[in-house]
């Protein structure tokens, strides 16, 4: 009689993939309310969850310049910024801390929510309040500036044509066809690298640095068109009164 094998055990609702979303547990109470009034906010990662589409229209030219000469110097001031702060306050960890955990600890600071503070004396729990309001502050402040260039940077990428709207034609520079030509297959590629990288460094700092160096690039570009920085008009922001 041939010995079968024994199987291993079962165990009924364990699996190793279990991802526990503390937030989503805890419930809100009435402390936080009055810690952060309506500013508490328990929804989940929408920097990493939004899902921005290109509607398919086409737009003139010198409107994606307008549009990217307003988004970018923005974006690269506030993600040079936070870029700083965040390897300020993870300096004292950076030699114990392998890749994955700095990795970790930068998709948390990216989202970064207010909590309650510790239970202590008053005094402590001012004191806590103030310092996470001004992290929980620059966060999203990164997250409005990283939708806003994502949105203009798909446009880009997708839609850009190389014709000047009806307004801007007795431009000068309008008139340059042959420039505006070789301009825009240059805008599209360093748009589509850009929106690659941002997708990368939500969740790999070490994507960050090679995404602050092609938001560069794209600066280079696009900083010989500021004839038409009017032509963006006003830049949308239903997206970014989510975070409020």
């Amino acid at each position: 009689m041939i010995p079968t094998r024994s199987r291993p055990p079962q165990y009924r609702g364990y699996t190793d993939d279990i991802a526990i979303n503390y937030r989503d547990v805890r419930q809100r109470s009435a402390r936080d309310s009055s810690l952060y009034g309506g500013d508490f906010d328990d929804r989940p990662n929408k920097l990493r969850s939004r899902q921005l589409t290109w509607s398919g229209k086409s737009q003139y030219f010198d409107v994606t310049i307008g549009k990217l000469l307003v988004t970018l110097p923005e974006a690269t001031a506030q993600f040079r910024e936070f870029n700083d702060r965040f390897n300020s306050e993870i300096e004292h960890v950076r030699r114990y801390a392998d890749t994955s955990m700095i990795d970790t600890l930068w998709e948390i600071r990216l989202d970064l929510k207010p909590k309650s503070a510790r239970r202590g004396s008053r005094k402590e729990e001012e004191e806590d309040i103030a310092v996470m309001e001004e992290y929980w502050n620059t966060s999203r402040q990164l997250r409005r500036a990283w939708v806003r260039l994502e949105r203009a940077l798909m446009v880009t990428s997708e839609g850009t044509n190389a014709t000047v709207s009806p307004e801007r034609r007795a431009v000068k520079e309008a008139e340059d066809k042959s420039s505006i030509e070789r301009t825009v297959p240059k805008l599209k590629i360093s748009s589509s690298q850009c929106l690659d990288l941002l997708t990368q460094a939500r969740k790999k700092y070490s994507q960050f640095e090679p995404l602050l160096k092609e938001l560069n690039f794209l600066g280079q570009i696009v900083k010989e068109w500021t004839v038409f920085t009017s032509a963006g008009g006003d830049i949308d922001d239903d997206e970014d009164r989510e975070d409020d």
